[in-house]
């Protein structure tokens, strides 16, 4: 992830779960992502994880899990363990790769946005407009096409579109795995 605002290059993971509890989605409460090799553990509740629906599919997760002092995340297994309101748990796994990337092995993509207009510079052949609120609330995710957008295209309703304040990019490669995020753009 690179911060538009400085210099600051640093690693983070997005972890999103598509979960299956019988009383619908608005019955889990939390979710935990646990490294037990170096007792770390991040807590996601309703309060600050992203709900995205996909397809009529409904995803509950997080593209901000990293290291309060920006250091690389560790590697290994994680377990990832769901608790609804009624104390009944799930509990999965994921992997971390042990290799970590270089910031300087990758060109960060670019945005020039000028009134309404965005225009995309970036070597990656997939792009997300993550797009946010003043209060920092995820609005919507716009996969796009092609390297020229404008904000009518994005989101048709003007109401929504008075209502976004800033734009985080999201590129990633199939091929390699990886994804950057950069931002943020202001409106």
């Amino acid at each position: 992830m690179k911060n538009t605002g400085g210099s600051a290059v640093y690693e983070n993971l997005s972890c999103y779960l598509h979960l299956g509890d019988e009383d619908g989605i608005e019955d889990v409460e939390f979710v935990y992502i646990i490294h037990d090799g170096d007792e770390l553990f991040w807590k996601l509740s309703e309060e600050n994880w992203d709900k995205r629906v996909l397809n009529d599919v409904t995803w509950i997760g997080s593209n901000s899990i990293l290291m309060a002092d920006r250091s690389p995340l560790p590697r290994g297994n994680y377990r990832v363990i769901v608790l609804d309101k009624a104390g009944e748990r799930s509990e999965s796994t994921l992997f971390l790769s042990t290799r970590r990337l270089d910031p300087s092995e990758f060109t960060f993509p670019e945005l020039s946005i000028r009134g309404s207009s965005f225009e995309l510079k970036s070597p990656f052949n997939k792009h997300t407009y993550w797009l946010y609120s003043g209060d920092r609330k995820l609005l919507d995710t716009v996969e796009i096409e092609g390297l020229r957008t404008d904000l009518d295209t994005l989101l048709p309703e003007p109401e929504r579109q008075r209502s976004v304040s800033e734009v985080w990019l999201y590129a990633w490669d199939d091929t390699e795995g990886i994804s950057l995020v950069t931002g943020p753009f202001t409106l």
